[in-house]
């Protein structure tokens, strides 16, 4: 699926609005290149709260993870600039 269009919090507004009946999901191995890549394409972190809400709600939908996981990844991305899984030192 092409999102590019799709780089605005009205954009994403109109397009849940109207795929109440449709299942959309990201393959798991992207999952965190297509998070990174949506919060550059609509500028999250200069958005209002207000703003955000739709932006977490579409990301929510087409990940599969929770809310609060989705909060996780992208406190993360804002500090390290990047999402994925550290590992520990041996």
């Amino acid at each position: 699926m092409n999102d590019d269009k799709l780089d605005s919090p009205s954009a994403i507004k109109a397009f849940l609005g109207s795929t109440d009946k449709l299942n959309f999901s990201v393959p798991k191995s992207n999952r965190y290149e297509w998070i990174a890549g949506t919060l550059k394409r609509t500028n999250y972190f200069r958005l209002s709260k207000k703003d955000k809400g739709p932006v977490c709600e579409y990301m929510e939908l087409m990940t599969g993870y929770s809310w609060s996981q989705l909060k996780r990844l992208i406190a993360q991305y804002r500090d390290k600039k990047w999402i994925g899984q550290c590992r520990a030192p041996r």
